[in-house]
């Protein structure tokens, strides 16, 4: 995966060693080392005060979505995905979106600071088992917190929408 940097500090994580780390962009020290017991090969993101990396845990096909605390190197919140995460996350208008190896695509964001627009997808005509009982869960589970259930077709709407064309 690709490094961020940010204020002096090179953050990555180590696929086959299991861990995040920030290191100082000019001596090379490393600062913080964070144990992750998960392979990690998407690039890190900085936005909103916080890295974002996604992970893929050995030998099992879940991964979970991190919030580290670029100072510390703690964990401030995560997300458990039933799919690994090897893509990066990427922010955009003040939303995160995110891959998974299931086919999922996750939209984060807040509309407001109060009530955000939460979306989760799944199309069952590009997963090699569809609606296995984790993806299903985990469907399920979202769409009862209030998140919007997308398809293929509401996925293009929400996201056109996301990117400001008009389309509702």
């Amino acid at each position: 995966a690709s490094p961020a940097v940010h204020e002096g500090k090179v953050f990555v994580g180590s696929s086959d060693a299991h861990f995040f780390q920030a290191v100082d962009a000019a001596t090379g020290r490393e600062l913080w080392r964070l144990p992750t017991e998960a392979n990690v090969l998407s690039s890190p993101l900085v936005a909103g005060g916080l890295i974002l990396v996604g992970t893929h845990r050995t030998n099992a096909p879940w991964g979970e979505l991190l919030a580290i605390d670029p100072a510390q190197g703690t964990v401030r919140w995560k997300l458990h995905l039933d799919h690994a995460i090897n893509s990066s996350p990427v922010a955009a208008d003040n939303e995160l979106y995110l891959g998974t190896e299931g086919g999922d695509i996750l939209a984060i964001g807040e509309v407001s600071a109060v009530v955000p627009r939460l979306a989760v997808f799944h199309d069952s005509t590009i997963a090699a088992q569809p609606f296995g009982a984790g993806n299903r869960l985990a469907f399920e589970y979202f769409r009862q917190l209030g998140y919007e259930a997308l398809d293929a077709e509401g996925l293009a709407r929400f996201c056109a929408a996301r990117i400001g064309d008009g389309i509702p």
